[in-house]
């Protein structure tokens, strides 16, 4: 299997109400992300010695982190980034305000070999809880942004999975299981 490029990575912003079979190449912030990362998720176990033998416990898995760093366009910084990290509000349509909550999002991250093969990462119920302009005399302007999800719902399904579909192809988080 070739590896995947840069040309080869989709990814996909939208409310959490949005099913993944609805995605379209309106939601696709591919032309702007320079590069992305995750971390978290971590499964960590607490063990205490007793008497017999040591007792186990898992521990809640760790929180989701995804960041990614942006070169905006003048004509979508903030409708598509701004909107992110704070709420509209509600007296004046296109302004984003620190007052106002933005709201959770989706995030599909599509890779494609340029063959045959997909693999999807999607994260659900995800707040921007880093949004960092940066702009110098010699260079473009870049946005850091980061996104925090919990491992689980309320409900005990997932907030994070991967799937070697496309993303119009994704499961949906109702269908998996829960923990």
């Amino acid at each position: 299997m070739p590896a995947i490029e840069r040309d080869g990575i989709t990814i996909y912003i939208v409310d959490t109400d949005v099913a993944a079979s609805d995605l379209a190449s309106s939601d696709e912030y591919n032309g702007s992300i320079t590069n992305y990362s995750q971390s978290g998720g971590e499964q960590e176990f607490e063990v205490t010695n007793a008497f017999g033998g040591d007792i186990q416990r898992t521990m809640p898995r760790g929180e989701f982190e995804l960041s990614m760093e942006v070169t905006p366009s003048y004509d979508n910084e903030v409708s598509d980034f701004a909107s992110l990290f704070m709420g509209e509000d509600s007296t004046n349509t296109g302004a984003y305000t620190s007052a106002q909550q933005a709201e959770l999002k989706k995030v599909f991250i599509e890779a494609y070999d340029g063959d045959s093969n997909y693999v999807t990462h999607a994260f659900n119920n995800a707040r921007v809880i880093s949004f960092e302009p940066e702009h110098s005399a010699d260079d473009t302007k870049t946005l850091s942004i980061t996104f925090n999800t919990p491992a689980l719902t309320e409900s005990g399904k997932p907030n994070y999975a991967a799937e070697a579909v496309e993303a119009t192809s994704f499961a949906g988080f109702s269908n998996f299981d829960a923990s």
